[in-house]
C-alpha cells in the first residue's frame, strides 16, 4: 500500500501530509475525492 501512495504522490494525484505519514484510514472530504478522481481519471 506505501508504494502505492508514494507513486500517486510522485504523480501529483495525492498530496501527502508529511514526507514520512502515511494515513489510509484518515478523513477526506468529499471535495478532495472528487479532485483526486478528476486527477487520476482526466476527462477526454
Amino acid at each position: 500500500m506505501a508504494k502505492v501512495a508514494q507513486w500517486c504522490v510522485e504523480q501529483g494525484i495525492l498530496t501527502a501530509p508529511g514526507e514520512t505519514t502515511f494515513r489510509p484510514n484518515g478523513w477526506v472530504t468529499r471535495v478532495k475525492v472528487i479532485q483526486t478522481w478528476n486527477t487520476a481519471f482526466p476527462k477526454q
